[in-house]
């Protein structure tokens, strides 16, 4: 080491800054970090992508390399990654999602190292099968050796326990953070563009398959049939666009369906939408649905595990077995999407017509709408930057 350990000196490790919902949560942590006068490190190996949040620290560029065999990464770079801690004389490295916690904790220095872990890891094993059997070798092995496991909610909590052998006492349950610049706590900022046409609509994520974009515009064919001007406003960018797009013309709906590619400042739109729908199939968290809340905006999630039901019906328990709309206490939780997406026919499944009767309620029933609007604004006091933060600097200091 070049010089004694500054306990002030933090790492934040991740992919990159640009787009997706844990990069946002680092680009956040790092200001409200820098400003409780911590040193920040942002340390990144995705050369290329740029960043798409607002940041505060310096950007510390990893070791991208990549030989095929993901175990041997994880070693070559955990060599780099050392090197780099002990150099800049890091004390806390922050680590997020799997790869860079597994990099994080073999590249050990001393320093405390804490893993964030943000999804849901046992709802993605149908679509990362060779993954979630190397997650299930690696993760008992390395995260026990952290000083602190943290999850975004219980839920996540008790399946790392249970399907991946993580110590109880390892865990640190820490939300996200509700963190929309425009917002005022007394108030509400007015915003006056883009304009959203008619009973607006809004979904945030990327194009792919696990956030079922193609099940919520399924759903807006019986929404547009009974409310001519519902506008569903699609934030995200990726390879699923060209499908989505289409689907909407095969529906005839397209004139509806409006793509805005990334939008750094969602609240432009959520602070004009009059329903946010979240429709993904596995989440950890789901930041926009935060961001929604405190634009007082009504949601709807379909109910899948983790973080929906305990966002919108805390203190009740997930069974995988919603058959219809549960308006619940801070929003309405509706039936997970179908696995169809590939089907272009105007003729909805159940679930898609629950998704759709809950939104025409919502967008048709004003005292229904104004409740869940105050409802939502509620929650978002529960994730306030001041608690989050204080829970992180607990680990931090601990």
């Amino acid at each position: 080491m070049t010089s004694e350990r500054n306990g002030k000196k933090v790492a934040l490790i991740i992919d990159s800054l640009n787009l997706g919902g844990a990069e946002k949560s680092v680009a956040i942590l790092s200001r409200f970090l820098t400003e409780k006068g911590y040193d920040v490190y942002i340390f990144i190996d995705n050369h290329s992508g740029g960043t798409s949040y607002k940041y505060k620290g310096k950007i510390v560029w990893m070791s991208s390399i990549r030989t095929g065999n993901k175990k041997r990464d994880y070693r070559y770079r955990a060599y780099y990654l050392k090197k780099l801690k002990d150099q800049l004389c890091i004390k806390v490295s922050i680590s997020f999602m799997e790869d860079y916690n597994f990099i994080n904790i073999l590249a050990d220095t001393g320093d405390k190292k804490i893993v964030s872990v943000r999804t849901y890891l046992s709802s993605r094993k149908s679509e990362w099968p060779e993954t979630d059997q190397l997650y299930r070798s690696l993760i008992p092995r390395l995260y026990n050796k952290a000083d602190y496991v943290t999850t975004m909610t219980e839920a996540q909590g008790k399946d790392l326990e249970k399907n991946y052998k993580v110590f109880p006492k390892k865990i640190k349950i820490i939300p996200n953070i509700s963190d929309l610049n425009i917002i005022s706590w007394k108030g509400i900022t007015k915003v006056v563009s883009p304009k959203l046409c008619g009973n607006s609509v809004v979904t945030i994520g990327r194009l792919v398959d696990v956030k079922a974009q193609w099940h919520l515009i399924r759903a807006m064919v019986k929404v547009i049939n009974n409310i001519p001007d519902a506008n569903l406003y699609i934030l995200g960018t990726g390879p699923n666009y060209g499908a989505l797009k289409w689907l909407s013309q095969r529906l005839g709906i397209s004139a509806n369906i409006h793509f805005e590619g990334f939008v750094e400042n969602v609240s432009t739109y959520l602070l004009q939408a009059k329903l946010y729908v979240h429709t993904s199939k596995a989440e950890g968290f789901g930041n926009a649905v935060l961001d929604a809340f405190s634009a007082k905006v009504p949601v709807i999630c379909c109910d899948v595990p983790s973080s929906p039901r305990e966002l919108l019906a805390p203190g009740t328990e997930y069974n995988g077995m919603l058959q219809n709309a549960e308006y619940a206490e801070y929003g309405v939780l509706v039936p997970a999407p179908d696995e169809n997406k590939e089907n272009n026919s105007v003729i909805l499944s159940k679930s898609e017509n629950v998704l759709a009767d809950a939104m025409l309620k919502i967008l048709s029933d004003k005292q229904l709408h104004d409740i869940y609007s105050e409802k939502s604004y509620q929650r978002s006091k529960d994730f306030l930057p001041k608690k989050i933060i204080g829970d992180w600097i607990k680990l931090i200091e601990g």
